[in-house]
């Protein structure tokens, strides 16, 4: 026998929603989420190498991996840097053209979607 009661459960998103999509009965289906890195947490330091980024991981979990995006300071779309998320907290950027000044953002990927990136984090620039 199916319980065909109607019952109403309350629950807490541990992130801030930027969108939802429930289906008819009110089942939710997807969530975007924005993670929340914390304010100034991308940092680019140049070095004889290249371009370091370091970042610290954002305020909420679920968490499987970061993306690199990069874009000319003169404008242009952000062209994203790594074939595969990013697992550690840091990533050295080796393939800049020289005297080009470039912005650096990062994203977060989730763990139940790797196909879901959060917004960019704070913009950084560095002069490589």
């Amino acid at each position: 026998m199916v319980d065909s009661s109607v019952s109403e459960h309350a629950f807490e998103l541990a992130s801030k929603p930027i969108s939802m999509e429930l289906d008819p009965e009110g089942w939710l289906l997807k969530e975007d989420v924005e993670y929340q890195f914390p304010l100034g947490s991308l940092r680019a330091d140049a070095g004889e190498e290249g371009v370091t980024l370091t970042w610290k991981e954002p305020k909420m979990g679920w968490v499987s991996g970061y993306n690199i995006y990069r874009r000319e300071a003169s404008g242009g779309d952000y062209v994203r840097l790594n074939p595969e998320p990013v697992s550690g907290r840091s990533y050295l950027d080796t393939t800049f053209l020289p005297d080009v000044f470039y912005y650096w953002v990062i994203t977060a990927s989730d763990s139940l979607d790797p196909g879901y990136e959060s917004l960019y984090s704070n913009a950084v620039s560095n002069y490589p």
